[in-house]
């Protein structure tokens, strides 16, 4: 974080003036950190759980064990790496690709059934284009993904605080709101007449 300004002004308000303090920063994070530590190796899980696709559709049992590992292990990846991720009330670029990446674990999974039950049928291109369509498709959706953590991360990020920030408003404080002891206000005090 670095300080590009700091600025003293005064603010008029119907209630009166008011000093204003204005500090802008510059706050960018390490982008590098979480694409090796964490993204990457989220890639490769979701590879992994793509490599069904290249196992024969009878084997229906191994491909679901697989698909399911990779699920879990992405799981215990996530709560394991949950710590070194900022906690903020929005959707991030990361949260997209975590999304994304369960769901191309949860389709490739789908993808198996399907696949053993066109291969049950005896229609065995019909399930060989159900897994090449499947991994052709997850293919796509993880390298759009990648490539939306990477260049759009920092676009996003800085829409997203200017949003948050552009929701503070400056509330000023009010001279009068000092109670007396018997519960009165200042002001009303002073117009009584006696």
């Amino acid at each position: 974080m670095s300080v590009t300004r700091v600025d003293t002004d005064t603010h008029t308000h119907k209630t009166g003036m008011y000093s204003r303090f204005t500090v802008s920063c510059t706050i960018s994070r390490r982008t590098a950190f979480y694409l090796f530590k964490i993204v990457l190796p989220f890639f490769c899980i979701v590879v992994m759980s793509m490599s069904v696709f290249g196992m024969p559709p009878e084997e229906v049992g191994k491909r679901v064990t697989v698909s399911i590992t990779a699920a879990l292990t992405a799981t215990a990846f996530q709560l394991a790496t949950a710590n070194d991720l900022p906690k903020c009330s929005y959707l991030t670029s990361f949260d997209y690709f975590i999304m994304t990446s369960f769901f191309v674990i949860f389709m490739s999974c789908v993808a198996n059934i399907v696949s053993f039950q066109f291969s049950e049928l005896d229609l065995s291109d019909v399930s060989v284009a159900v897994d090449m369509t499947c991994l052709g498709f997850s293919a796509l959706t993880m390298c759009i993904t990648l490539i939306r953590f990477a260049w759009c991360g920092k676009i996003y990020q800085r829409s997203e605080i200017e949003r948050s920030i552009s929701g503070v408003k400056f509330v000023p404080e009010r001279k009068n709101s000092m109670r007396s002891v018997d519960g009165d206000d200042d002001d009303q005090k002073s117009s009584k007449v006696d």
